[in-house]
This record gives structure tokens, C-alpha cells and sequence, in this order.
């Protein structure tokens, strides 16, 4: 059995997309590529796949990272073959929960928690000599 428990630190990274602004009032109608984040103003232009040209730079967002601390804890069964030359050295079988001290919006369409959980496995192979 293995098991630990420590502090985390969850970095919300703003996405920016470029997106198309159609001017109308010239002839011919002109594109503009603004890039934005999201907003609520924003929201239509935003998650219209017919008016997005694009992601933008990973880097564009980095100086407007929201950091919000957590605590995690996890724990794990871990099964060993022996010190045979078997081929699988290691098998873990776990689950991960983690707090935070406000809700993260990872997804824009689906609700916001500030709780993680997820159930993990692992397979370590090789050869020992």
C-alpha cells in the first residue's frame, strides 16, 4: 500500500483563439483576426466554430496565470512479481482526490468544481539485472 498527501497549486491559463471580425459597412466586406479570451460578451463569437480562425500563441496568456492553491491526497496499491526476471516489474492501482479553495472553470460549457478525483493505473516493465 502507498500513500501520500501535500499540497497543490492549480494554474488557470486564460485560452485565447483568433477570431474572425467581419466589417460589413465596406464593399467588399473586410475580416478583421482579433485575438480574445473569453467573456461573456463574447461568448457567441467565442464558441462559434464557424467564426474561429485559430488558438493563438501558447505563450500569449502566461502573465494572466491565476493561481489557486489545493490539497491533494492519493493512495495506491502497488503489486510487485518478485525478484524473478519477469518482464512486469510493477503494478499500481490507485485513486487521486484534490481540493482547491475555489471552483476551476477548465471547461467553458461544463459546470466548475473545486474538487478533483480520478482512479489511475500503472505498469512498470523492464528487464532487472
Amino acid at each position: 500500500m502507498r500513500y501520500s498527501a501535500g499540497f497543490s497549486l492549480a494554474m488557470l491559463k486564460p485560452y485565447y483563439l483568433k477570431l474572425m471580425e467581419i466589417d460589413y459597412s465596406t464593399t467588399p466586406e473586410t475580416v478583421h483576426i482579433k485575438e480574445a479570451d473569453y467573456s461573456s460578451a463574447d461568448s457567441a463569437r467565442f464558441l462559434n466554430p464557424n467564426l474561429i480562425f485559430g488558438a493563438s500563441k501558447w505563450t500569449k496568456s502566461l502573465d494572466a496565470i491565476d493561481y489557486v492553491p489545493g490539497a491533494f491526497f492519493d493512495a495506491a496499491i502497488v503489486i510487485t512479481p518478485g525478484k524473478s526476471k519477469t518482464f512486469v516489474q510493477c503494478i499500481t492501482l490507485g485513486c487521486n482526490a484534490s481540493a482547491y479553495y475555489k471552483s476551476l472553470p477548465i471547461m467553458q460549457a461544463q459546470q466548475a468544481y473545486p474538487w478533483e478525483v480520478c482512479l489511475f493505473a500503472g505498469l512498470a516493465i523492464g528487464k532487472r539485472w
